[in-house]
């Protein structure tokens, strides 16, 4: 499964030298810097990572390990790190250089937080975390270093950031606008959408991880947060969408950032609707609709097929296809066909068909 993933580099240094405040801008090849790129496969937008994150710090730790004794020292505790634009550099507010002998080990989080995760050698816990609009992010914890490697895009040390939240959007188009039966007569819809509303969505939760054996982190089995129990209704951003006249899809606002979570708690899709209709038995359409349903609403579990829950790392979109009239299914209305297809971070694919 493609990961989506962030990476962060740590510029290179050769010599332990007492930390002091940062007050210069021009710096010494030893000190210890950070500069970020994003990117998937290729790794060649360096850019990407500073234009949604440049103005978000992160935290960093560190661990200095003994080359003889293999103990291990802390080096680096919580340390802001942040963009400075006359460098071009990610950097911590204190500066930092690399030891002559033994070796660094980091992990880093974002966005940074005076009371931050709780982070050891071994784990990053979350605690009380409510979802906002801001990315959450953990690093791959990255050992035994001492210079530079050419790993990913940039000539320093590695470190492979990963979202630690769920991202949800969705789009709707109709399934037809326009209906010819054999009778000869046509009829025609536009639908607007007046509001759409997440329902019953859990906000507040807490994520432990813990390194494996290969060293990588072990995720929860479920894929998701644990949960306080906070929920609350996330009202979608509609102002921008244009009646349906047509089968072209629209955004409905921006994806948002979700905490992951099973969806077998009620969690809902709540969509109001007005359904104008119009007949041509011959003579066109008048200008007038025959028939204009006002707030036909619909409401639609978020769980379906093999998605049943939004979990860590995934970036979900609901693509719903909605037929403007009776689905002879007798059950109502109007049918919203859910489609879910993903938009970067992991891949989730299934197709299903709800019917209301």
């Amino acid at each position: 499964m493609r990961k989506g993933r962030i990476i962060l580099s740590l510029l290179t240094a050769v010599i332990l030298i007492a930390a002091c405040s940062r007050v210069q801008i021009d710096r010494p090849d030893s000190e210890i810097c950070f500069q970020v790129a994003e990117g998937g496969v290729t790794l060649t937008k360096a850019e990407d990572y500073k234009a949604d994150y440049g103005s978000v710090p992160f935290g960093a730790y560190s661990w200095f390990r003994d080359q003889n004794t293999q103990e291990s020292t802390s080096f680096m505790t919580n340390q802001k790190v942040s963009y400075y634009p006359q460098n071009n550099v990610w950097a911590p507010e204190t500066i930092y250089y690399w030891p002559r002998g033994g070796s660094l080990d980091f992990i880093c989080y974002s966005p940074y937080e005076a009371d931050g995760p709780q982070v050891s050698e071994e784990s990053i816990t979350f605690t009380d975390i409510t979802v906002g609009t801001v990315d959450i992010l953990y690093a791959d914890k990255q050992t035994g270093l001492t210079c530079n490697t050419n790993t990913y895009y940039y000539n320093g040390v590695p470190v492979l950031f990963r979202h630690a939240l769920a991202k949800v959007g969705f789009t709707l188009r109709l399934a037809y606008s326009e209906a010819y039966p054999e009778t000869g007569d046509k009829t025609k819809w536009e639908v607007i959408l007046n509001s759409a509303t997440l329902k019953d969505i859990h906000t507040t939760g807490n994520l432990s991880l813990v390194l494996d054996e290969s060293g990588a982190w072990k995720l929860p089995d479920s894929n998701t947060w644990t949960s306080n129990g906070t929920t609350t209704d996330y009202v979608l951003d509609c102002g921008a969408i244009e009646p349906f006249t047509s089968t072209n899809a629209q955004e409905i606002g921006n994806s948002i950032f979700v905490l992951p979570q099973t969806l077998d708690q009620g969690q809902k899709l709540v969509l109001c609707f007005t359904i104008k209709t119009w007949r041509d038995t011959g003579n066109g359409y008048p200008e007038e609709p025959v028939i204009t349903e006002t707030h036909v609403a619909i409401d639609a579990g978020l769980a379906t097929g093999a998605l049943q829950c939004w979990g860590i790392n995934q970036s979900i979109r609901y693509n719903l296809i909605m037929a403007p009239s009776m689905s002879g299914t007798g059950q109502s209305p109007l049918d919203i066909h859910f489609d879910p297809s993903t938009a970067g971070w992991d891949n989730v694919t299934l197709s299903t068909v709800l019917h209301f």
